[in-house]
């Protein structure tokens, strides 16, 4: 599974979602025969459909593949925290976020957890703000909006910190 993510995160980054098919494709070719190959095929047409970010044509800036790394402080408690943007558009009215999911991780409390500290890294660095954010399942093309209100925050730690403890 973390092959199949790393390569569609490579192909994404290096030639954008509605890249040509054939770049899709190839992105997987080593993977072929390894183990689901209608996986494959489906996220190959995903990442090669002009609708999986449909903000991609028109977006006035791109950020690929951007790293943040923060100290977050809470109490006595400190982390350094790392992270890889996977997509950031900028458009008149401001900046979207994106991070793409190869599974069913979009449904995750840790997966918008992930996005909402993205935010928050990247915001001060930005001309304009954040004005959506999204987790992106390339497989279904289906898009999960990410809030980013300030009221957001505490429910969706609490959320993970629930998954965390059921999972423990």
């Amino acid at each position: 599974a973390r092959a199949i993510g790393d390569a569609a995160h490579l192909a994404l980054a290096r030639f954008g979602p509605g890249m040509a098919l054939a770049h899709a494709e190839d992105a997987f070719a080593m993977l072929r025969g390894l183990g689901d190959d209608a996986l494959l095929a489906r996220l190959a047409a995903s990442m090669a459909s002009q609708t999986l970010i449909r903000e991609w044509p028109g977006a006035q800036v791109r950020l690929c593949e951007q790293p943040f790394v923060v100290d977050l402080v809470a109490g006595d408690d400190s982390r350094v925290v790392t992270g890889i943007c996977d997509l950031l558009l900028r458009d008149d009215d401001g900046w979207h976020l994106f991070d793409y999911k190869t599974g069913h991780a979009a449904a995750d409390p840790a997966s918008h957890l992930q996005v909402a500290c993205y935010a928050a890294m990247a915001a001060p660095h930005l001309d304009a703000p954040i004005r959506s954010a999204w987790l992106i399942d390339i497989a279904s093309r289906a898009r999960t909006a990410v809030d980013l209100s300030a009221d957001a925050w505490p429910r969706i730690v609490a959320a993970w910190d629930a998954r965390s403890i059921a999972s423990a």
